[in-house]
């Protein structure tokens, strides 16, 4: 079976949607949110320290 085959009557972005709101979901429910937000706040951060410690030209 292809995978346009399945639910046909279903059009493939709903299709694609309920999948990634399914995988957010056991995301959340394995408890990786948390850490997958921290790690991206302290990326953030490192990239904001870096931006602010460049010189600007804007003599």
């Amino acid at each position: 079976m292809e995978n346009d085959d399945f639910l046909p009557e279903i059009p493939v972005d709903k299709k694609r949607q309920a999948y990634y709101r399914e995988c957010i979901r056991e995301f959340e429910l394995l408890g990786y949110r948390d850490q997958f937000l921290r790690e991206i706040s302290e990326d953030l951060e490192a990239v904001e320290r870096m931006q602010s410690d460049k010189p600007t030209n804007d003599q």
